[in-house]
């Protein structure tokens, strides 16, 4: 079979190594025949070496490739709207034993998008270096894929591959600097194969116009929109937790106390929520009463003041509570079990993980979220972990799981049923759910002004929350946690990082303005009216992503597709079409190169209209400054045609 191959739509397929399929895609439109191809991949790096005989079967729109002793490969070709292509490629293995299917993409030669949220976010992506690992809603402050996650991957070249939900998938990426994106499937931990499949591999490569077309018809395709929108009120003014400033050192003084100094400083507020540390032990759904000797006289007071209040929750027990030993009605367990105890280590201790798949365990703990509801007033929660990563080694659920992020999955669904109809509630999971109208938080933020988890995150964090479906999304406490070694922010980050975030959907302060000077709550007062200004707007945005599917948060490349360096800006962003928010993130900077896209912006700090497509060097921009423009006219093709040939990144 040497030097055999052959082209299938866009796609060819070198079949002369018997062991290893190389594929190529070529460009969507014009001479493909000289043009670079969009895509390189390698399919097969599994295949043994014994291997000796491949067969091959064309058809108009059908491709099936076969191996002796493995499996064989099926591809799939559908056409898309304006031109584009999909193409499904299923792998199965056509025995059993200890055998592996892995396929490879060459990032190289373009910017990629989307993936999962981790520790130290960049955008684009394609310069993670990222070993072989599950690829499993997982604890990002461990290093591994976060708990918000899609399996989607976004080329700058016009193409998006998405791999199935039930795939066994171990992700690599970048791996030593190898430039190659590698889906791997097999049975092997975290994963089980509880239905005895013979393994497989199913993902779908899509292919269109560029960046911006392909993910609309990608995501039409492959992920849900929303059915409705969380409370406008989050998306309108602040939502204040007790958590950054406070810590576990809460109590109903000190909640008060918090109340009344957010309204005696003239403040707003969507929610007050309660955090870490309000019950006796962790898994018990009851008031401290050491802590809070009258929660209803507190909640009455905070209702006065004009507060809802949200509590914080999670699915965890830990030994000093009576959910530990708690059992079913019928006497069965109400935990995730192990055949080595089903004892996990959480970040507050040992203790049990929730069996979400028990119909028993989701009632017991709803209706005690339920009863705080009814007897103290409590508007919703904010739901914390849920990730895959804290079940337990060899863990047993009442209903097998094949795919432990299913976990998370039905974690988020319980968290929407507890508040079905306001949905002020959060969780910090994203595990296709999409559908549900949540807020999804950022992983807690370090209070530092770099890549480390810090302010230069946030942006990154947003982008890539809103590309895999994740619009409503909250940002962390302004200011970052100061967790550890991290200081108390110091006065200059916590400005900047409030700029970064009074134009994102949702304000979350912990740490307050009035803990600086009179300055800092004279600026605060200005952003989140800021805010407030353009609570229309976002709710609006909000409002047609259930229509849509497009994020409220989005890149400057989702209006200039072809602009190499709206290609990767991880330094501005938009809100919708039409407002650029390009916030300083240098530490001592009091300015700051601004990119605008092709385009007439009015400068709605300086009062005056600009013409897009180029730098604004040294954009004037003193600590009390928040750069920011609203689109006046949108580009004609000629104008972005234009730009996308005589712009470079500086």
């Amino acid at each position: 079979m040497a030097d055999k191959s052959f082209a299938f739509h866009t796609l060819r397929f070198d079949v002369s190594d018997v062991r290893r399929v190389r594929l190529t895609v070529s460009p969507l439109h014009g001479d493909s025949a000289g043009a670079e191809p969009v895509l390189r991949g390698e399919l097969g790096l599994c295949i043994p070496s014994r291997t000796s005989g491949m067969r091959v079967q064309e058809e108009t729109n059908y491709v099936k490739i076969a191996w002796d002793d493995y499996g064989h490969v099926e591809v799939f070709h559908g056409a898309l709207d304006g031109g584009g292509h999909s193409y499904n490629v299923r792998w199965l293995i056509d025995r059993t034993g200890k055998l592996d299917l892995s396929d490879q993409f060459d990032m190289r030669g373009a910017h990629w998008y989307g993936a999962a949220q981790v520790r130290c976010q960049t955008w684009p992506i394609e310069n993670w270096n990222r070993k072989l690992k599950p690829y499993i809603n997982g604890d990002s402050f461990a290093d591994e894929y976060g708990g918000v996650q899609e399996r989607y991957w976004l080329s700058s070249t016009g193409v998006a591959l998405f791999v199935e939900p039930e795939v066994p998938l171990f992700v690599a990426m970048n791996s030593g600097n190898d430039g190659n994106l590698v889906f791997t499937s097999k049975f092997s931990r975290p994963y089980k194969n509880v239905d005895s499949r013979r393994l497989y591999l199913t993902y779908t490569l899509f292919q269109s116009d560029d960046v911006i077309s392909v993910h609309r018809l990608a995501t039409a395709k492959v992920i849900a929109r929303p059915h409705a929108i969380p409370d406008e009120k989050l998306f309108r003014f602040p939502i204040w937790s007790t958590w950054a400033r406070y810590k576990k050192h809460v109590d109903q003084a000190t909640v008060l106390r918090f109340a009344n100094e957010i309204r005696e400083n003239g403040f707003s507020a969507s929610q007050l929520e309660i955090d870490d540390d309000w019950t006796s032990a962790y898994g018990d759904m009851e008031f401290d009463p050491v802590k809070f000797p009258q929660p209803k006289a507190m909640m009455d007071r905070l209702s006065e003041l004009g507060f809802r209040v949200t509590l914080w929750v999670h699915p965890f027990a830990s030994p000093k509570s009576k959910a530990f030993y708690a059992k079913s009605p019928t006497g069965g367990q109400l935990w995730v079990t192990s055949p080595v105890g089903g004892l996990v280590t959480w970040w507050n201790g040992v203790g049990r993980y929730m069996d979400v798949t028990n119909p028993d365990a989701v009632r017991r703990f709803t209706d005690a979220l339920r009863r705080l509801q009814d007897e103290h007033n409590i508007a919703s929660f904010k739901f914390d972990a849920g990730e895959a990563n804290w079940l337990p080694a060899w863990f047993r659920t009442r209903t097998p799981l094949a795919n432990p992020s299913t976990y998370s999955r039905l974690y988020a669904e319980m968290a929407n049923d507890v508040d079905p109809d306001v949905h002020c509630q959060e969780v910090r999971i994203g595990a296709r759910t999409q559908h549900l109208p949540l807020l999804v938080r950022m992983m807690d933020k370090n209070s530092n002004w770099t890549y480390e988890n810090g302010l230069k995150t946030l942006i990154p964090h947003a982008l890539l929350f809103g590309i895999i479906g994740y619009p409503f999304l909250l940002p962390d406490m302004i200011g970052g946690n100061a967790y550890g070694a991290d200081p108390f922010p110091e006065r200059e980050l916590f400005v900047r990082w409030l700029q970064v975030n009074a134009l994102m959907p949702c304000l979350q302060f912990s740490i307050v303005p009035w803990q600086y000077d009179a300055e800092v709550v004279e600026i605060a007062r200005r952003l989140t009216a800021l805010h407030e200004c353009h609570g229309d707007r976002i709710v609006e945005l909000a409002r047609n992503c259930t229509r849509t599917g497009a994020p409220i948060v989005r890149p400057l490349w989702w209006v200039a597709p072809h602009d190499p360096v709206a290609l990767i800006t991880d330094s501005e962003f938009l809100v919708g079409d039409d407002l650029l928010v390009a916030p300083v993130l240098e530490k001592g900077a009091t300015s700051r190169d601004v990119y605008l896209p092709p385009g007439l912006w009015w400068d709605e700090v300086k009062g005056h209209s600009v013409e897009g497509g180029k730098w604004l060097k040294c954009y004037d921009a003193p600590l009390d400054v928040l750069p920011h423009f609203t689109r006046q006219e949108t580009p004609t093709t000629e104008d972005v045609d234009s730009v996308s040939q005589e712009m470079k990144p500086p």
